[in-house]
């Protein structure tokens, strides 16, 4: 067991599969698949429904150091931004810039112990909504690229596809269903960014 790689899907309830008939998500598909290809993994399921990334960065380091040793393969997956740029009072729940940062420090801190991946934030129904993601997922890209960390970008190929926005349109204009979760997962573990897809 301990040669199992141990991995924390860090984030907020896109991680969690909120809106999936199955209860899989994005990240259940993807240990079925590992499993059955015969590289399993053992994953911890972080995330919390209405978390920005202030609040995913105040309890990172304690959440992940409280289910991954250094000891073992352990690895941390992230992605988040959705909640951020919600819009509150007129404005931004967070700004491009702190939500940067905050990514930034979580970043720093788990690239020296584990194993880091980072996933953009699908895209949202909403338009305003939307293109705030967007800037975000761009700005996301910039900072992987210049701490060297491994990038996949789901958002890019689901802002055109009509069936993800279907979905979305027919749930709560964020999550998608069974369907929008399986194109998700497929973007995943065919990259060639995830560990299991070599």
């Amino acid at each position: 067991m301990s040669d199992t790689p141990h991995i924390a899907f860090v984030g907020d309830s896109l991680g969690l599969g909120l809106g999936d008939p199955t209860t899989l998500g994005w990240v259940g598909r993807l240990a079925m698949l590992s499993a059955r290809n015969g590289k399993p993994f053992v994953p911890y399921l972080l995330g919390v429904s209405g978390d920005t990334s202030t609040i995913i960065r105040e309890h990172f380091a304690n959440e992940v150091e409280r289910r991954l040793l250094q000891h073992i393969d352990s690895r941390v997956v992230l992605q988040m931004g959705v909640e951020d740029c919600r819009i509150l009072d007129e404005k931004p729940v967070l700004g491009l810039r702190d939500s940067i940062l905050n990514l930034k420090t979580m970043l720093e801190v788990a690239k020296p112990h584990f194993k880091v991946l980072l996933v953009s934030p699908p895209p949202v129904y909403e338009p305003g909504h939307n293109s705030r993601v967007l800037r975000l997922v761009q700005g996301q890209a910039e900072l992987a690229r210049s701490l060297h960390i491994p990038f996949i970008d789901v958002f890019k190929p689901l802002n055109t596809d009509v069936q993800y926005k279907r979905e979305l349109a027919a749930h709560d204009k964020v999550h998608p269903m069974q369907q929008g979760y399986e194109k998700i997962f497929s973007i995943v573990s065919n990259d060639r960014q995830w560990w299991f897809n070599r």
